[in-house]
């Protein structure tokens, strides 16, 4: 990750996000915003469409 660019973080429901965050913050990497909310927030209160996309790493 570049220490200069800004990401925008999230995880299924804004926990694991915000634990990443201060981990990350704590070494250095201070342009992170997070989605408050999660996944889940963006998915059901905002214009960005989203797919039913499945990591396939995640399937057994």
């Amino acid at each position: 990750m570049d220490k200069n660019q800004t990401y925008f973080v999230h995880c299924a429901g804004g926990y694991r996000s915000v634990i990443f965050n201060s981990i990350m913050r704590a070494r250095g990497y201070h342009n992170l915003i997070d989605v408050a909310g999660g996944f889940k927030a963006i998915k059901e209160n905002s214009p960005i469409p989203t797919t039913a996309f499945v990591c396939p790493g995640t399937l057994k």
